[in-house]
């Protein structure tokens, strides 16, 4: 059996469409849990409407306490040996479970992912998807290399996941204090774990870009992923890694997407694990302060280039 694990929040727009695309599934051995986080539209009527017709679906309710939490509420609920996460305004192919399955050898894998469409579109096709495609390619990760391509950028969308759910519940689940970014944290945990991901280039997913998700002003969710990868890597393992060119982005995005005259230390915090620490840096980071925010700034983006 596959337990579905599916967080909602006020999302009666879509839901409907969400469930359905988990129904028309051609692989039928599963069960989809809906975790309701504390909705005030009409979400948990229209998940029981579905409940009434397939007895598979399950519903939950919680107090609002986003979607880590509600993750982690559905996983200890779950039934089945392979877990695998839809959000509610997300859609998937008829056939993303079967081909998954298919695809997956759990003799060599931990951790299955396909590739995914993305569109705003607000009707969705699924049996013709004709929309832009994630950058998910064929390929195995596992070891350093693979913690060298996760720190450059998340390289699974949720939305596409089997895994297998001991190694989950191993790694304590999600992390709740690390929301947006708790699925990123996970991944990243299990690989050091040793765990084993397979990527297939094969689109099975339709993602939903919403103007209100919470990495609508930073599609990178560039803090909580860099205070994940300062949680999972002391500056040694990090210096091992050899991954200054990565780290280097993320810390330009930060300047980008999150400085401001109040985070300065905090900035300074990251910098300092990243191993980018030389007078030059030391002293713009003492006198900030006296130069100003703006000269500051011009000039630490100068000298972390």
């Amino acid at each position: 059996m596959i337990s579905i694990i599916m967080p909602a929040f006020n999302v009666e727009k879509y839901i409907g469409a969400s469930i359905t695309s988990v129904i028309n599934q051609t692989y039928s051995n599963w069960e989809l849990i809906v975790i309701d986080d504390g909705s005030t539209d009409d979400t948990a009527a229209i998940v029981k409407s579905f409940i009434e017709k397939d007895d598979r679906i399950k519903y939950l309710y919680q107090e609002n306490a986003r979607q880590a939490r509600a993750r982690n509420n559905g996983i200890s609920h779950a039934k089945g040996s392979l877990l695998a996460f839809l959000d509610s305004d997300d859609m998937w192919l008829p056939q993303k479970l079967e081909i998954s399955l298919a695809s997956f050898d759990l003799e060599q894998y931990d951790l299955l992912l396909t590739n995914s469409y993305l569109t705003n579109n607000e009707l969705i096709d699924v049996v013709h998807p004709n929309y832009q495609v994630m950058d998910v390619k064929d390929c195995v990760f596992t070891g350093e290399e693979a913690l060298k391509k996760f720190i450059e950028i998340n390289r699974v969308p949720i939305l596409t996941v089997l895994v297998k759910k001991a190694i989950v519940l191993k790694a304590n689940c999600f992390d709740e204090n690390c929301v947006p970014a708790e699925d990123f944290d996970l991944w990243i945990r299990l690989l050091k774990n040793n765990a084993v991901f397979k990527s297939i280039s094969w689109p099975q997913s339709i993602y939903r870009i919403q103007e209100s998700s919470s990495t609508a002003s930073d599609r990178f969710a560039t803090k909580p992923v860099v205070k994940v990868i300062v949680k999972n890597f002391t500056s040694i393992e990090l210096q091992n890694l050899k991954v200054d060119w990565f780290l280097r982005k993320w810390i330009h995005r930060w300047i980008d997407n999150c400085l401001n005259p109040k985070n300065v230390n905090e900035f300074k915090k990251y910098v300092y694990h990243f191993n980018f620490k030389n007078k030059w840096i030391v002293l713009l980071f003492l006198s900030h302060k006296i130069i100003g925010y703006k000269r500051f700034k011009k000039l630490i983006t100068k000298a972390l280039q």
